[in-house]
């Protein structure tokens, strides 16, 4: 079978309607910064970036004993993690102790515990605001197609 010829400019261009419509990538990207904006418009005032609340919700919830452990369950590059990590420890929310070889574990701080508490009604009116606009159900079918995207991409990175 002969090789395709490299795509021109032209063709690139065009075949970006098709991708601004079908890729998966493009609409998780899109919809996940809106999403996020809604949150962020709520968390904001407590200084908190929904990341960094993500962050704090995972290692209260006791489910990472390292770092790369957290990036994993957060589902974000290491890099992204180590900047939240950073403004987390820095602001006195998380406390790092050594683990095995050159683990670091993460724990909660009693004022990481006290934001947390006070960040649960600006989480919970974005979450309530979210849920508002959609149809009754949509959210849980969003959660569970989300699962199933989440579970055929870690597929795809495990058989690289």
């Amino acid at each position: 079978m002969a090789a395709k010829p490299p795509l021109t400019a032209q063709d690139a261009v065009e075949a970006c309607s098709e991708i601004r419509t079908q890729c998966l990538a493009f609409a998780a990207r899109r919809t996940a910064n809106l999403i996020s904006r809604v949150y962020a418009a709520r968390l904001a005032p407590l200084g908190l970036e929904p990341s960094q609340f993500g962050v704090l919700i995972v290692v209260a919830t006791g489910k990472a004993d390292s770092a790369r452990e957290l990036a994993d369950k957060l589902g974000i590059e290491r890099s992204t993690l180590t900047r939240n990590l950073a403004r987390l420890l820095e602001a006195g929310l998380l406390v790092g102790t050594p683990g095995k070889g050159r683990r670091i574990s993460y724990a909660v701080t009693e004022s990481g515990r006290a934001k947390l508490a006070e960040a649960m009604p600006a989480w919970q009116a974005a979450q309530s605001a979210m849920q508002a606009e959609l149809k009754p159900g949509v959210a849980d079918i969003a959660r569970q197609s989300l699962e199933e995207l989440r579970s055929a991409a870690l597929e795809l990175i495990k058989a690289d």
